[in-house]
């Protein structure tokens, strides 16, 4: 992560699904204005805030889905994020469920 002025510069290799709630609320503690993503449009501290509520709200529902004996071939078509208007593919889903079942 480099901060330039008060825009913030993030860069990652990998990705913990598990991790990205703390690391959102890391990020969302520094003084920022914009966001310079590895990909897509820059973004508002506002909309990183958005992004990681949605992101806790899914996290926790897959974890509920998981914690209720949901199996990773059901997973993806039990788990609603319909009102988050935030498609994620599939394989995304089964990804996280495999990390949170680890």
């Amino acid at each position: 992560m480099v901060a330039l002025s008060r825009h913030l510069l993030i860069t990652a290799m990998a990705a913990c699904a598990s991790d990205w709630v703390a690391t959102l609320d890391q990020i969302l503690a520094l003084d920022f204005d914009t966001v310079v993503p590895g990909h897509g449009p820059l973004l508002r501290k506002a909309e990183i805030r958005i992004f990681r509520d949605k992101f806790e709200r899914m996290i926790s529902r897959i974890r509920t889905l998981i914690n209720s004996g949901t199996s990773r071939d059901d997973i993806t078509s039990d788990l609603d994020i319909s009102d988050l208007n935030w498609p994620l593919a599939p394989d995304r889903i089964q990804a996280i469920y495999d990390e949170l079942t680890q």
